[in-house]
């Protein structure tokens, strides 16, 4: 399914997080002004915390803000059983570099180069069972552009950018990994600098169809319209358009 309206999705560079969808309604009471590039700086999650507070804290426990995790910074990220030797599991837990889900399913990542790849079982949280991943021809859009091989399929141009704030598909650099703040809210840049409405995104404010798109943009098939991009089709709505600030 594509998304019904592309160009506004590339300007506004937002997701989806519940939670925070009227954070950006209360505001701090500084008024330093932006720097140049502040519209289009990304400060990162943390920054928001010092004037919303309650909702960083509600957003810190969700399974948005911690869907991607680092077992060497979180030891029981890792939830599968690599204790029972099992004929789908090729790979050891010192191979993941990320581990992705923790309600349905987890999936695991292994850093290549400068990308990742997913391995080939996911653990069922729910059934506790190993099961094969590999997308299957004639499911997703993007198989056929991609080689079958796992080893073949990064995660930059088929995940990540609906899986972290300001990836950067030339550096695959991010501000954060997850759906942090701004991945609905837009570069928090000029807001932290200059706190009022009126340079943070905040769906409340937006008509319908763009307050849908702040999630649709994520949580449907999408894809940008100009692709493939360099040499790669991308399953996600790939920024290439102005500051998000222009569209509150």
């Amino acid at each position: 399914m594509s998304l019904r309206h592309p160009a506004t999705l590339g300007h506004m560079v937002i997701g989806c997080i519940a939670v925070l969808g009227a954070a950006s309604s209360i505001a701090c009471n500084t008024s330093r002004p932006p720097g140049q590039d502040a519209t289009k700086a990304f400060v990162g999650s943390h920054a928001c915390r010092d004037c919303h507070q309650a909702i960083y804290e509600r957003w810190q426990t969700t399974l948005m803000a911690n869907v991607v995790q680092d077992p060497r910074q979180h030891p029981k990220a890792i939830v599968g059983d690599f204790s029972t030797p099992n004929p789908l599991v090729t790979f050891k837990p010192e191979e993941v570099a990320f581990t992705y889900g923790t309600k349905w399913k987890q999936r695991y990542w292994k850093k290549q180069g400068d990308d990742y790849f997913v391995l080939p079982a996911q653990w069922d949280v729910r059934n506790k069972v190993w099961r094969p991943y590999h997308v299957q021809a004639g499911t997703d859009w993007w198989v056929e552009h991609y080689p079958a091989e796992q080893e073949s399929r990064p995660t930059g141009p088929l995940c990540d950018g609906c899986h972290s704030v300001n990836y950067d598909i030339k550096t695959h650099a991010v501000t954060e990994w997850n759906v942090g703040c701004e991945r609905c809210h837009g570069a928090g840049g000029a807001h932290i600098a200059r706190p009022v409405k009126s340079n943070i995104i905040n769906p409340a404010r937006l008509d319908d169809v763009r307050a849908n798109d702040v999630c649709i943009q994520c949580h449907s098939q999408g894809r940008p319209r100009a692709n493939p991009i360099a040499g790669q089709y991308y399953d996600w709505a790939v920024f290439t358009g102005r500051a998000a600030a222009e569209t509150v």
